[in-house]
């Protein structure tokens, strides 16, 4: 066996390392166009929601979306809308939701990948207010007039299916 080759590692290891010190010194990238319409339209659906905008709680939905969120699967975009509209035209109880953080926004052509965790909190009219976490991931489509619209989204609450399951933490 030769190992002649095995003596060029080294300086390759260092170069390497070496870019990749760099590599973290530098100023984070803006964020893309896509990024930014994508962060848009969910900072405006949050607002519709909270403010209980009927009118424009399903802005972000494309009328051709298909989705899974807890025991519903294969939902469309005119059972979400009516659901939703249904939640946050009654009174009591009230309902808020929050962007925790969006981990992912992955663009491919026409098509946004993002992967998100929501906060909702829930207030009864009496007791205290109950609060869910939720992770999902969003699938974004271009539309003709430019705007980024949700065709397809996966919603789950992890704490939830941990009880389910009988864990108290995750693998």
């Amino acid at each position: 066996m030769h190992f002649r080759h095995l003596a060029v590692l080294p300086p390759i290891l260092l170069g390497l390392a070496a870019s990749l010190g760099t590599a973290g010194a530098q100023p984070p990238a803006s964020p893309s166009p896509t990024a930014t319409a994508i962060r848009s339209a969910l900072a405006s659906w949050t607002s519709a929601f909270n403010a209980r905008d009927t009118a424009h709680v399903c802005d972000v939905f494309a009328p051709d979306l298909r989705y899974d969120a807890g025991p519903i699967r294969n939902g469309t975009y005119s059972g979400l809308c009516d659901r939703l509209r249904h939640l946050i035209s009654n009174p009591e109880p009230t309902f808020r939701y929050a962007l925790d953080r969006i981990n992912d926004i992955i663009t491919a052509g026409n098509l946004t990948v993002v992967r998100l965790d929501w906060t909702l909190t829930a207030t009864p009219a009496q007791g205290p207010p109950e609060t869910s976490h939720e992770a999902g991931m969003d699938i974004f489509r271009r539309q003709p007039d430019g705007s980024w619209k949700i065709v397809r989204f996966m919603a789950y609450n992890p704490e939830s299916q941990m009880r389910k399951e009988g864990r108290t933490a995750l693998p």
